[in-house]
């Protein structure tokens, strides 16, 4: 069986997923889990030539189903390069948002605003359906709430191209904005804190 959702027409169930099913899944799943933005403004370091902000660590936001801009973008980047999808953080003064490559050879970044995983568009966003209405909506091939889930998934996507074009010029010449790949973080010895 084919599945549609939205514009996208999927491959053959059992087939390999392109990167963009791959990550609109994690996407799908943290909506229906009820993932919510939740902001942490209190800093440890209130110097204003030092950029922090406060990071809850992975377990505390799958726990509580809460997280900033930073801690969902940490969360996503960490399940990307587990899967082998490499990841990279954008910073920008104020917020974080992620970016990851949509093809191995890794000439095709694509950028993702975790924010928006609780918006108004989340299909689960006021509502959580039943096992039961969900699974026979799957086994008909007609879930709207994979279809809505896709659409809120493309206008994240577009937000972060959208953010990320703005932050462009400013990579490199600016204090406050970077990209930061995490394979390149690795090698350099920056290293995952423990769950």
């Amino acid at each position: 069986p084919w599945l549609n959702i939205g514009s996208a027409r999927w491959l053959r169930f059992g087939s390999a997923p392109t990167v963009m099913q791959q990550v609109w899944a994690i996407w799908y799943l943290f909506q229906r889990k009820g993932m919510t933005y939740s902001s942490i403004t209190t800093v440890s370091d209130t110097r204003a030539e030092v950029f922090s902000q406060t990071v809850r660590p992975l377990s505390q936001a799958l726990e509580t189903q809460q997280a900033n801009c930073i801690d969902g973008t940490a969360l996503f980047a960490s399940i990307l390069r587990k899967i082998g999808i490499e990841p990279m953080i954008v910073l920008v003064p104020g917020h974080a948002f992620l970016g990851f490559f949509a093809d191995a050879q890794q000439t095709r970044p694509v950028f993702l605003e975790t924010t928006m995983l609780n918006s108004p568009s989340n299909p689960f966003y006021r509502n959580k359906p039943t096992k039961a209405g969900m699974d026979l909506a799957r086994l008909m091939g007609n879930d709207i709430h994979m279809k809505q889930s896709w659409a809120s998934f493309t206008e994240a996507i577009a937000e972060g191209q959208r953010k990320y074009a703005a932050a462009q010029p400013h990579f490199g010449k600016t204090p406050g904005y970077a990209v930061v790949p995490i394979r390149k973080a690795r090698s350099a010895g920056i290293q995952a804190l423990p769950l």
